[in-house]
């Protein structure tokens, strides 16, 4: 699986989770730092793929972190 298809699997599991329990949060966070160093790196293949999960990233942290 490609860096970008596994992120979208990650994200996309996020988003259909009912609850967002203490387990869901706490993998989200480990999302958010997986993705922050495939950043750093520059291991993304599409650039527009790259553009919407990095908003969605910023979504989750939003909701994890700022309860929003």
């Amino acid at each position: 699986m490609s860096i970008n298809g596994y992120f979208k699997a990650v994200i996309e599991n996020y988003f259909k989770a009912e609850k967002k329990t203490p387990k869901v949060k706490a993998e989200a966070k480990e999302l958010i730092n997986q993705f922050k160093i495939s950043e750093k790196y520059e291991e993304f293949e599409d650039i527009e793929e790259y553009k919407i999960m990095k908003v969605q990233i910023k979504q989750i942290y939003d909701e994890v972190y700022n309860n929003k």
